[in-house]
């Protein structure tokens, strides 16, 4: 008897969903935007962690050692450097390396060419390469070397403060979000009252089915049920529309993301495939229940009458 109980219910509610194909339609396109935008949001907030990432892996400090300074003194400042609970990792380069790397770098450079045939030996002495653990170390880091014995070797020191590139990376993506929440919840509005109006629009046109209902025995719950579902399809079917758009558009951004992003692997398509339960769950439990919510209500006063 259940059975067949659930099955009339299910078949009323398919029925109910179908009837009205263009308001359900609608309905869903609605619903389908709304959960692009959470969507968007997931992957923004992807790109934003990655762009802080990279910008943190590039950041090093450089202290570059004057032509007094002996590689037995550079090494030893390197073990120094090394000791500091700060410090992640030291790199030794020596005179040759740098010279090596300025010629690389200024290759398209005819002037800084000339500049060192003028000169007819290299200008360079040792460097130390020096990454801290976190961005704020690196203030302490600077600090225990201009306090240490090594000072006087050091000819100059090459750091840039990231934390502002870092700050607004952070900001930008923070008002991303907030513009891409309040645009799902504009549209999450919008689809309960079109949900709402939605189920009204389904009672009417099945109002005399409801009567023979109630003058049978029905009671208000095997009526409201069926109208219950087809809220609950309403959210299924806008979700399983968002997650087939999402897919494909980031198979489509991937390369372009990876090409800004040029050293730093990033995979949109296989990240967002992992969150495709918990996201995609979430999404399918809220939306059901505001639609389940709103069908709920949208009925109730038909049925007290």
């Amino acid at each position: 008897m259940f059975a067949l109980t659930a099955f009339r219910v299910l078949r009323f509610a398919w029925q109910g969903f179908w009837r009205n194909f263009w308001l359900s339609l609608v309905t869903v396109s609605i619903i389908a935007l709304a959960v692009l935008s959470v969507n968007a949001l997931v992957v923004v907030n992807e790109l934003a962690r990655t762009a802080v990432g990279a910008v943190r892996a590039r950041i090093d400090l450089s202290f570059y050692f004057g032509p007094t300074a002996t590689e037995a003194k550079v090494l030893e400042a390197k073990a120094f450097l090394a000791s500091l609970p700060e410090v992640a990792s030291v790199e030794y380069v020596s005179p040759a390396q740098a010279l090596d790397r300025f010629i690389s770098k200024h290759r398209n450079d005819p002037l800084a060419r000339q500049a060192l045939e003028l000169l007819g030996s290299n200008p360079f002495g040792a460097a130390l390469v020096v990454r801290a653990h976190s961005l704020e170390q690196y203030e302490v880091v600077i600090s225990r070397m201009a306090n240490s014995k090594f000072q006087e070797l050091v000819a100059d020191k090459d750091y840039e403060d990231y934390r502002q590139y870092t700050a607004t990376i952070s900001a930008v993506a923070e008002r991303i979000q907030l513009a891409g929440a309040a645009a799902a919840a504009v549209f999450a509005a919008i689809a309960l009252l079109i949900v709402f109006n939605a189920i009204r629009v389904t009672i009417y046109t099945q109002r005399e089915e409801i009567a023979i209902m109630r003058l049978v025995g029905a009671s208000n719950w095997f009526i409201r049920t069926p109208f219950l579902i087809e809220g609950l399809f309403y959210a299924v079917v806008g979700c399983a529309i968002a997650y087939a758009v999402t897919v494909p558009a980031l198979g489509l951004l991937q390369p372009r993301v990876a090409e800004f992003f040029e050293g730093v692997p990033v995979d949109l398509v296989g990240y967002f495939r992992g969150l495709t339960l918990p996201v995609l769950g979430a999404e399918v439990a809220l939306i059901g229940a505001l639609n389940v919510a709103s069908s709920f209500f949208a009925i109730r006063r038909y049925l007290r009458s």
